[in-house]
């Protein structure tokens, strides 16, 4: 699964990404293998749907206070 979260990773980079989100609830289990550090993975950085969604709890606990 990592190669795979790799391969398309390198596409989209390819194609002008700046960054990446991962959508899926179970494939970003896999987002350890494949997060920027290594010289063998690209630089993109990553988000999954829980950082996603966790940002928009916290700003929103943020504007409420």
């Amino acid at each position: 699964m990592a190669d795979l979260m790799l391969d398309s990773a390198r596409r989209l980079q390819a194609a002008g990404a700046a960054f990446l989100v991962c959508p899926d609830n179970t494939i970003h289990e896999a987002m350890p293998l494949v997060r920027p550090g290594d010289a063998e993975r690209d630089e993109l950085g990553r988000l999954t749907m829980d950082e996603l969604v966790m940002g928009v709890f916290r700003h929103a606990l943020a504007q409420a206070r």
